[in-house]
């Protein structure tokens, strides 16, 4: 998933995963939250991008 978050905006390319289309990283953010969010790991996801309520 952290592969796939990256600032180029013409492809994706971490030497394993190539992906042809560029996917706003905004997206893939609120993606992994949301994984985080699904498998009741709210906290550790605030925890890694101190987010305090």
């Amino acid at each position: 998933m952290l592969a796939y978050i990256s600032p180029e905006r013409i492809g994706f390319n971490d030497g394993l995963h190539y992906v042809e289309e560029s996917a706003d990283p905004d997206v893939c953010k609120a993606i992994f939250k949301k994984i985080f969010e699904i498998m009741k790991q709210g906290q550790h996801y605030k925890m890694m991008y101190a987010v305090y309520d």
